[in-house]
Parts: C-alpha cells; sequence; structure tokens
C-alpha cells in the first residue's frame, strides 16, 4: 500500500496546474513578442542604414576647393579623380590626398565635411618673387626654395614681383628680408632689381604696381610695411626713398634713374 502512494507521489510532481501553464503560456507568448518586436526594429534599422549609406542618399553631394592659388578646377578634378556617383561613407581621404603627392608647390588635405561634402585644402608654398633662369620661369618661397613652373600652374607671374639679374647668393639674401613684409605688401611689388651706388653697393629698386619706384637698402626693407601710408604724402614726385638709419622716406625726382 505504501508503495502505491509514492507512485502516486511521483506522478503528480509532474503534472503542472492550470494556473501555472498559464503563467509560463503567457511568458512564451511574450518572449515571442520580443523576439517579433526586434526583428522588427532590426528591419527598420536596416532599412535606414540602407538607405542612408548605400542609396542614392549616400552619394558624394559637393566638393569644396579652399585655398587654391596654383591650379585650376580642371586641373584638380582630373588629378583627384572623384566620382559623384561614389558613396560618400565609403570614399578615402587618404587615397584622394595620394594622388597629389606630386605637386610639390602645394601639399593637399582632404577631409570629410557634414552633408556628404568633401573638402580640398591646399597648403600652399609661401611665394614671395620669380626669377628667369636659361630662360626658364621659376617661383621662389619664404625658404628660398625654388619651383620650376608647370604648364598646369596658375600665371603668378601678376602676383609676385620679378627678381632681376640676381645670382642664386643674391637670392637667399633678398628672400631673407624679402619674408619679413605683409604678404599684401609683397604682392605690390612687380619688380626687384640692383641700384648699386658709389655709397651703397647694397642698394635696391623696387618698381610698385602703382608705378612708384622705392629705392632702399636691406636694412630699409621691413619699413616697407608702411607703404601705403608712405604714398599718402606724396604730391609731386613718384619716386621714395627711405633711409634706413632715420626710418624716414622722402620724395625725389628719379627722372632717370
Amino acid at each position: 500500500m505504501k508503495k502505491k502512494v509514492k507512485v502516486k507521489n511521483n506522478i503528480e510532481m509532474f503534472i503542472k496546474n492550470p494556473a501555472e501553464k498559464r503563467r509560463e503560456a503567457r511568458q512564451k507568448r511574450r518572449r515571442l513578442y520580443k523576439i517579433f518586436l526586434s526583428a522588427i526594429l532590426l528591419m527598420g534599422l536596416l532599412s535606414y542604414f540602407s538607405a542612408q549609406f548605400i542609396g542614392e542618399k549616400a552619394k558624394l553631394k559637393s566638393v569644396l576647393l579652399t585655398n587654391n592659388l596654383f591650379f585650376s578646377e580642371k586641373q584638380i578634378f582630373e588629378v583627384a579623380q572623384i566620382d559623384y556617383d561614389a558613396n560618400f561613407y565609403l570614399m578615402s581621404t587618404k587615397k584622394i590626398a595620394a594622388r597629389f603627392k606630386d605637386w610639390e608647390i602645394t601639399q593637399v588635405k582632404v577631409i570629410k565635411r557634414a552633408n556628404q561634402i568633401i573638402e580640398l585644402h591646399f597648403n600652399n608654398a609661401d611665394l614671395l618673387a620669380y626669377f628667369y633662369q636659361d630662360s626658364e620661369l621659376f617661383y621662389l618661397d619664404s625658404n628660398n626654395r625654388s619651383y620650376k613652373h608647370q604648364e598646369d600652374y596658375k600665371d603668378l607671374r601678376k602676383l609676385l614681383p620679378l627678381l632681376v639679374d640676381y645670382s642664386e647668393l643674391e637670392r637667399a639674401e633678398l628672400i631673407a628680408v624679402l619674408k619679413l613684409l605683409k604678404r599684401p605688401i609683397v604682392y605690390q611689388i612687380s619688380e626687384i632689381s640692383h641700384h648699386r651706388t658709389s655709397y651703397d653697393e647694397n642698394m635696391i629698386k623696387l618698381l610698385m604696381e602703382d608705378g612708384i619706384q622705392v629705392f632702399l637698402d636691406f636694412e630699409a626693407m621691413e619699413l616697407m610695411n608702411s607703404y601705403n601710408k608712405m604714398v599718402e604724402t606724396i604730391t609731386t614726385y613718384r619716386c621714395i626713398r627711405i633711409d634706413s638709419y632715420t626710418g624716414r622716406p622722402y620724395t625725389f625726382d628719379c627722372t632717370g634713374e
């Protein structure tokens, strides 16, 4: 009799009451509901990111060129090989920048901006003058480094002063003082030439874009930063001599100079 009771108790352990069954059923439905919602959410996210980062909306919208002095837009785009149909988010800025590695006169930094814009920023050599050597055109920067003019460069001769009959050593000496000038002043100089005198063999003549001639030595070069104020006082003569000792400019008749 006791043995039968034991078997009956064991069977009852495996029989769940209705309340417990309902609780487990609810838990199962909740798990399925969560799985269903997660699947819907995942599909929605995939659709969104597909539209934003894979479809039409992911294409490059614009290319911005900043601080470009030397090259035409056509030349830049030919080298950059930027495809407007390309996926903006998959474009490699390093690969684009590497295509400009042969451009010695400038360094190109490629930046991804908001609204799917690619910026090409040009870090240019600090050019101060140009000169001719064996009939070939060269540009000089503030470190006295020279760059041979290339066909794909813009013509910068309207921007920079021409050095007339300066040797390599003399160019280095001149650049050392010329770089002390504010760049807008440098760009107002059309031509720099020797004007050796009996009392100063280092005297130079600056032909300004406004037609005024300025005579000075290396020590007075930095005073040219006040050039625009100097010319306000000019009335009759179109020539200025700057005294490096007093730091004062004065005008004179330089006919024949």
